[in-house]
């Protein structure tokens, strides 16, 4: 047998014996160990899947507000916060109404948000790198400008900050508004003396009162205020804004898709504004000979596919909601009980900051 195989082998090429031995391998199966049958993981639900599958946007309020978030007696909740929620609800389940409140403590938002108890915080919250880089949230855009003025009385015949040498401001306990402050007066070299008060109410009396010349605060929070002291119209908000933060709703962080279509929400909302698409002209709008106008209404072409939504996504928002404007004038300009001046959140085109890239 060994004599036979040698005399096979002799003779042979060595290129004949590697193709011997390759077929030979693939002829005799190797015995290998077999590792155990895998069970598939399931994949986490989205926001938006579990969103259309309960049929509700779940958003987050860390606190009511006057003018951005407030519930009355039976119940219902207003506000421009809560518009935009209403929006994301027209966009996402084609009905406003898709929306369920839910207030929540703000040393537990970031982590409400993150469970998946709430789908955003809708609250208005400053923007800050340490914000969403420390607590895995995400800011998909500005909705508001928070704006650190100044309230006076007429009768002192102050127009600006700047005529404010030697006067006292009152100011709550907060690092940020006082900073602002005393960072603006020192910039334009004015003597002034800041009185730290720790409650509103307090606050509020010390400038009735005339212990202080001027209240410095949020403006909503003084537009709120003027409209309810004794003879508003002997109040006014000076012009400069001391500081600005930048307020939007937050998202959680790992959820791209959710965190386009909130993104993408707020600027439908400016650019039909700056496209003059109202809640009353969108419908007539359909058959516009703009074509940014037929295609930010989904007529022209399909914005929504790219977003997981409807064709007429836009379209739904400004039908049952309106744009950017008619939210602000509606909850905190002058169709409403604040009448805050838009001001810096006034359209780029009017000299604000509000703009939004084309929805192509």
């Amino acid at each position: 047998m060994m004599s036979s195989l040698a005399d096979f082998v002799r003779g042979r090429t060595p290129a004949f014996l590697l193709t011997l031995l390759a077929f030979y391998s693939l002829a005799v199966p190797s015995v290998q160990a077999q590792a155990p049958p895998q069970t598939p993981t399931l994949a986490k639900p989205t926001t938006l899947e579990r969103i259309l599958a309960r049929g509700h946007i779940v958003c987050g309020f860390t606190r009511t507000s006057p003018g951005f978030a407030t519930v009355d007696a039976r119940g219902q909740w207003s506000g421009f916060d809560v518009d935009f929620c209403r929006a994301l609800a027209a966009a996402v389940l084609g009905k406003p109404e898709g929306v369920k409140p839910l207030m929540i403590a703000p040393s537990v938002a970031a982590a409400a948000l993150l469970s998946g108890e709430v789908d955003i915080l809708a609250t208005g919250t400053a923007m800050s790198l340490t914000r969403e880089t420390g607590l895995g949230i995400r800011f998909p855009g500005v909705l508001y400008h928070d704006a650190t003025r100044l309230l006076v009385k007429r009768a002192a015949g102050i127009t600006s900050a700047r005529e404010m040498s030697g006067a006292s401001i009152c100011v709550g306990n907060n690092p940020e508004t006082i900073e602002a402050i005393a960072s603006f007066f020192k910039t334009h070299g004015i003597r002034h003396e800041t009185v730290v008060v720790e409650k509103w109410e307090e606050m509020v009396q010390a400038y009735t009162s005339g212990r202080c010349q001027a209240l410095g605060a949020d403006a909503a929070m003084l537009a709120d205020l003027r409209g309810r002291l004794a003879g508003s119209g002997e109040h006014h908000i000076l012009p400069e804004a001391l500081a600005i933060s930048l307020l939007g709703p937050a998202v959680r962080r790992g959820d791209p898709a959710w965190y386009d279509i909130v993104r993408w929400t707020i600027h439908a909302l400016i650019a039909a504004e700056q496209l003059g698409i109202t809640s009353v002209r969108v419908e007539s709008l359909k058959a516009s000979a703009q074509l940014d106008v037929r295609r930010l209404l989904g007529v022209e072409s399909d914005i929504g596919s790219p977003l997981g939504l409807p064709r007429n996504w836009v379209y739904l928002i400004l039908k049952s909601i309106g744009n950017y404007g008619e939210l602000y004038e509606r909850n905190l300009g002058q169709r409403s009980p604040l009448k805050l001046e838009r001001q810096v959140n006034e359209l780029w085109t009017k000299g604000g900051l509000m703009i939004a890239p084309h929805l192509r």
